[in-house]
């Protein structure tokens, strides 16, 4: 009765609170990632824009070691402690969490500035420029991720994404905007754009900061950091960083692979199009943020009902947010293509429908990894994630040649299916609930009331 009550107050109150905060906020804030990628493409042209995109795509990759499972790690962890009282470990986790991201960071920089050194040729010099810009990008990026991560284990949803999703962006474009006043339009390249995101990111990790010491002060207060469960994070940290890690190679695996086999015209085409694929999952993304700790505390608390209803309702209303885009996409993207990234990026369509088709199925199939990551069964996504990500590669390799970039969108659509349904048969076996749009949860809503019937 107890854990039925707790599923029904947080699919009544707490969830629905996070998902509205959370699909506004993505509602006012979409825009703005679409917007940063125009602005550059626009001032950049396509082939420096596709210098920008390698770059960022590149040591985004590199990135994996300092942000790695950290994130959902902070947010599984600080739900379980909150619910069990135990804020001392709370505290401990966090700084712990923070001194192995220094750490990854700095060594992450000093490798890649070492190797640039030793195979830079001159050549690819303004990729390489750029690619040197980017790395300041790191610790705060990943260090916004964990601050965010934290305020979300504590439930302050809307608060946990708003320096990320909203002031990085919109400080960036202020910048942009103010170098194209100073200098003349010719001056603005890669890596000055580079360099402008990197103070953009550090504006938005400073307000992260102060807004979690603001948000935790009651929490933690008179608390002291707990260190017992360090085997524990450790042990859970790999998984977990393998599952982001490859998440994260997955995002941006295909584009790196047409910067390689084909041009940098290509390759800004290519990331037009793909920013195009976000703006239709953006309603789910936005969604996972609210659900992820209460899917924790869920389990921690044995309501297994609770998180059925939670998870099913969580596809629908993501599928809902995803079929206006996906299907705008569908139906007018090259128009939109031209219309809003200008007409080098008209050859782009064909991999925008592809890669949108891929998300509605992404949005259709549910939270599956949440359900996995959040339960402690991250060793099953481990699996799930690695096997599509041979298939993503593979496929890369093989059509990326001869199609280009439909090669890339195709090998992408295959990855997503790959993906979800191995670990929507996982969610299955390990948990016993349904996750996608056509699953039968009990009869309540997921921002209703929250009374459960039966």
């Amino acid at each position: 009765m107890v854990t039925r009550r707790l599923g029904d107050r947080l699919l009544g109150g707490q969830v629905r609170r996070g998902a509205v905060g959370s699909m506004l906020l993505a509602v006012g804030t979409a825009p703005l990632a679409l917007l940063v990628s125009v602005v550059l493409a626009r001032m950049l042209g396509v082939a420096d824009f596709g210098v920008y995109s390698f770059a960022f795509a590149l040591v985004t990759l590199l990135a994996i070691p300092a942000q790695s499972g950290l994130p959902q790690l902070v947010v599984r962890e600080t739900a379980r402690y909150r619910e069990g009282g135990n804020l001392d470990a709370v505290r401990g986790l966090w700084r712990w969490s923070t001194g192995c991201v220094a750490l990854f960071s700095a060594a992450i920089a000093l490798l890649t500035v070492l190797a640039s050194i030793a195979v830079s040729d001159g050549s690819h010099a303004p990729r390489t420029v750029t690619l040197l810009a980017r790395l300041g990008l790191i610790p705060f990026i990943a260090l916004a991720n964990l601050r965010g991560a934290a305020l979300r284990g504590l439930g302050q949803v809307t608060l946990g994404q708003l320096p990320e999703r909203l002031v990085r962006p919109v400080v960036l474009i202020g910048l942009v905007l103010a170098a194209l006043a100073a200098w003349p339009t010719e001056n603005f390249s890669a890596p000055l754009a580079m360099g402008l995101h990197c103070v953009a990111a550090a504006v938005a990790f400073s307000l992260g900061a102060w807004l979690l010491r603001r948000g935790s002060r009651a929490v933690i207060a008179n608390t002291r950091p707990v260190y017992a469960d360090v085997r524990h994070w450790s042990r859970a940290f790999l998984p977990l960083s393998l599952v982001a890690g490859l998440t994260v190679a997955n995002e941006n695996i295909d584009l790196l692979l047409v910067g390689f086999l084909r041009s940098d015209v290509e390759v800004g085409v290519y990331r037009a199009a793909v920013q195009g694929g976000v703006l239709v999952l953006f309603g789910m993304q936005a969604l996972k943020f609210a659900i992820m700790p209460h899917i924790a505390r869920l389990h921690a608390a044995g309501d297994l009902a609770g998180m059925q209803r939670l998870a099913i309702r969580g596809a629908q209303v993501a599928l809902l947010a995803a079929l206006p885009p996906g299907l705008m996409f569908l139906l007018f993207g090259d128009w939109l293509l031209v219309r809003v990234f200008g007409p080098g990026f008209a050859e782009g369509y064909v991999a925008l429908a592809i890669i949108s088709l891929g998300q509605l199925v992404n949005a259709a199939m549910g939270f599956v990894g949440v359900l996995l990551n959040m339960t402690g069964h991250e060793r099953d996504a481990v699996r799930g994630i690695l096997l599509s990500t041979f298939v993503h590669v593979g496929l890369c390799l093989l059509l990326i040649p001869a199609w280009g970039i439909e090669g890339a969108a195709v090998a992408r659509f295959m990855q997503l299916l790959v993906w979800n349904v191995l670990l929507h048969a996982s969610v299955r076996i390990r948990l016993g609930v349904g996750a996608s749009v056509l699953g039968r949860p009990p009869k309540t809503s997921l921002l209703g009331d929250g009374q459960a019937n039966g």
